[in-house]
């Protein structure tokens, strides 16, 4: 039965043009995350054409994970619309690995963790005295504080006080704080939905105003093309960090825990009569969520964890219907086939993009 409060339940599809909007909003929201993949490529000092292709192969892997999460039949797939993002719990080793080995080590040690997520999900019935939803919200609070931590220091600018355009970075960032939490805030409607793109907008014009762009960075962006196939050839190369290896791996153990956590908030929004949690269900979506972390992996790309903030979007705007998850999908396909939203992204001052993960860490 589906509670009161979710207009479109999992089951039902939304109108066209809604479904369309939504769409839109969920592949704008994951592409927010994309910023912890500049921060792990500027760590592992690749070349601007390496980066664009690695910006480009992360869209097409949380297209996919994306999918693999929404999935109802079979053994993998929790069926909801609970997409995964670039998450901060492997932003600390995937920075490690990068300048220790630079990406073939981000990508090796990515795969490792998903495969020991994956390997978890076949023990959750022997497991669930840990995997309890109280551990999964502290995990969640531990990884909003480091990914604020991180944000933080990319908005006030550590290390650039000396610089001469350190006060125009903090303004742009606070300006971009400033516009997500009002419009979140004070918001109404659209404009409340889309609060995150509204303060990007505000902190990269002021950021323009400001000089923070260079002719280089401008350049760059005229000279990427609409339309083009990323470059794989950087996905060549493996390198293995053994030192790093228990960090990933309790990485991959905090993205299963969290995952237990989303798909029973997924499971409880979904379900007026629900008791108690279907570790069946649970099991196919850290499933899901292992292999998408992994594909990810392949590809160069931090790991990907379930975002319990887009769970969150959905559940307060009382649509999660699992069909919106397949319309995101095709949506980040077309952006990872052009190379000049991916150049968006690496030429976004970090400042700005700090102040977006301190704004998404609060979510």
């Amino acid at each position: 039965m589906t509670p009161a409060n979710i207009t479109i339940g999992v089951d039902e599809n939304p109108p066209p043009l809604q479904y369309v909007l939504l769409a839109l909003q969920y592949a704008f929201l994951l592409s927010m995350y994309l910023v912890l993949v500049v921060i792990v490529v500027h760590a592992a000092k690749a070349s601007p054409d390496t980066a664009r292709s690695i910006i480009s192969m992360a869209m097409i892997a949380s297209a996919v994970g994306t999918v693999l999460q929404a999935f109802h039949r079979g053994p993998v797939g929790s069926g909801y619309l609970a997409p995964p993002v670039f998450s901060a719990i492997y932003l600390g080793p995937s920075i490690l690995a990068a300048k220790a080995g630079g990406l073939p080590a981000v990508a090796c040690m990515t795969v490792c963790a998903g495969l020991f997520e994956m390997l978890i999900a076949g023990f959750l019935h022997r497991l669930r005295i840990i995997m309890q939803p109280i551990i999964s919200g502290l995990i969640i609070c531990i990884i909003a504080l480091e990914l604020g931590i991180v944000g933080l220091q990319h908005l006030l600018d550590v290390g650039g006080e000396n610089s001469p355009q350190f006060s125009s970075s903090v303004a742009a960032a606070t300006l971009t704080l400033s516009v997500c939490v009002g419009f979140a805030v004070w918001g109404k409607g659209v404009w409340r939905l889309i609060c995150s793109l509204l303060g990007l907008l505000a902190g990269v014009a002021l950021a323009a105003a400001l000089g923070l762009f260079d002719n280089r960075a401008v350049s760059s962006l005229e000279a990427s093309p609409w339309f083009a196939l990323p470059d794989l050839s950087y996905v060549s190369a493996v390198h293995w960090e053994l030192g790093l290896m228990p960090a990933f791996l309790a990485a991959g153990m905090a993205a299963a825990i969290r995952t237990v956590g989303v798909v029973t908030t997924c499971q409880r929004a979904n379900n007026a009569n629900w008791i108690r949690p279907d570790f069946i269900n649970i099991r196919k979506g850290v499933i899901a969520d292992g292999l998408g972390c992994t594909i990810g992996g392949l590809v160069g790309a931090p790991g990907m964890n379930i975002g319990p903030s887009l769970v969150g979007v959905s559940i307060a705007t009382g649509v999660t219907s699992r069909s919106i998850a397949y319309g995101t999908a095709v949506v980040l396909l077309i952006l990872a086939f052009m190379p000049k939203v991916a150049d968006v992204f690496l030429q976004l001052p970090l400042p700005v993009a700090g102040a977006l993960l301190v704004f998404t860490a609060c979510i």
